[in-house]
């Protein structure tokens, strides 16, 4: 691939040959798959992490506690308060005031 790139040759497509009616379905498609594997990411603590916000822990609060305990988003990173935020409006699709 490196060698026909070398000499000019176009990879890949534009997406022109797609419909509008095939880009929506695609991007239907891409959504469920990512909430899919946010769900299998973080299915194991999503039950602690509803109840410790409901019971008044803030967003940063939850991430310091998943951090202290080894735990790191499904991308390796450490927990920060925005991703607890997101993990909950995925999984519930609510925001919960404490």
């Amino acid at each position: 691939l490196a060698q026909a790139k070398a000499r000019g040759v176009k990879l890949g497509n534009d997406g022109s040959h797609l419909t509008d009616e095939g880009r929506r379905i695609g991007a239907q498609r891409s959504a469920r798959i990512r909430h899919q594997k946010a769900v299998d990411a973080y299915s194991d603590i999503i039950e602690t992490v509803f109840f410790l916000r409901k019971n008044g822990s803030s967003y940063r609060d939850i991430a310091r506690k998943l951090n202290n305990d080894g735990r790191l988003t499904r991308n390796g990173a450490k927990c920060i308060a925005s991703t607890i935020k997101r993990m909950l409006d995925k999984f519930y699709k609510i925001n919960i005031r404490a």
